[in-house]
């Protein structure tokens, strides 16, 4: 079961199903499934009921579900994570959104916390942005969940007792290294037409796709001095994605 906190209280939002491979290796097993979780959605009031194997998400518009006498599912493909349930719920999945007010913001807490050169404190930006991106989209056979955007926002006592260090340090320490590790340096491009495009003979990506982060350079303060700015930045990116919504399981 899936609960949003609103108001002080826990609401249940979503159900899930999660079954051995073997128990979904067919249509008819999937089906069967599929109902299984309908029914405790329909029980619960919810309108997204999930199955699963570990690999693979199939999510049922219960509501449609009910009113058809079958089991319609969304059309959504990326595994199970906030910000899924949060778009499911909302229906804005396809809809994009303004990042502009929420660059400005994060923009501000860097700089006050660092007083580094704006293009730096913009790089900082977009490489949380695509921290946050990658987490929402990427399957976790490529994006493991020891190295998403929601590993960070456990609480800091749970978080320092499970990895023995802030979540700044930890980001520095394993996050960093692992998204430079899937978009490296100076990577070639193998697009013949790309070469051609720009008249050259070959076409080199000198970055990655995070190539500045405010936090890593100072005279004065460590990593953990900026720990607290750091979770203040991760919990505006959490506002915009998801409303001011927390999510338990």
């Amino acid at each position: 079961m899936f609960l949003r906190r609103s108001g002080g209280g826990l609401v249940p939002v979503a159900v899930g199903e999660h079954k051995a491979k073997a128990k979904l290796k067919d249509e008819k097993a999937q089906l069967r499934a599929a109902e299984q979780v309908l029914f405790a959605a329909a029980g619960l009031g919810v309108r997204i009921a999930v199955t699963t194997d570990g690999a693979k998400c199939r999510y049922v518009d219960v509501e449609a579900s009910l009113a058809k006498g079958e089991i319609i599912h969304f059309a959504e493909k990326r595994d199970l994570n906030p910000a899924v349930l949060e778009n499911l719920i909302a229906g804005d999945a396809a809809v994009a959104k303004n990042p502009r007010a929420l660059a400005e913001t994060v923009w501000q807490i860097i700089w006050h916390a660092t007083k580094e050169e704006p293009k730096l404190c913009l790089l900082t930006f977009v490489e949380i942005f695509v921290l946050k991106f990658l987490s929402d989209n990427l399957p976790s056979t490529t994006f493991p969940e020891a190295y998403r955007f929601y590993t960070l926002l456990e609480g800091q006592d749970v978080f320092k007792k499970r990895h023995g260090k802030t979540e700044i340090a930890y980001y520095v320490a394993t996050i960093r290294p692992f998204i430079k590790q899937l978009f490296p340096d100076n990577v070639i491009s193998e697009d013949p037409q790309l070469a051609e495009l720009f008249g050259l003979k070959t076409i080199v990506s000198k970055t990655s796709v995070i190539n500045g982060f405010a936090f890593l350079k100072s005279s004065t303060e460590t990593i953990d001095n900026f720990n607290r700015v750091f979770l203040q930045i991760l919990d505006a990116f959490q506002k915009m994605a998801c409303d001011r919504t927390s999510w338990r399981q």
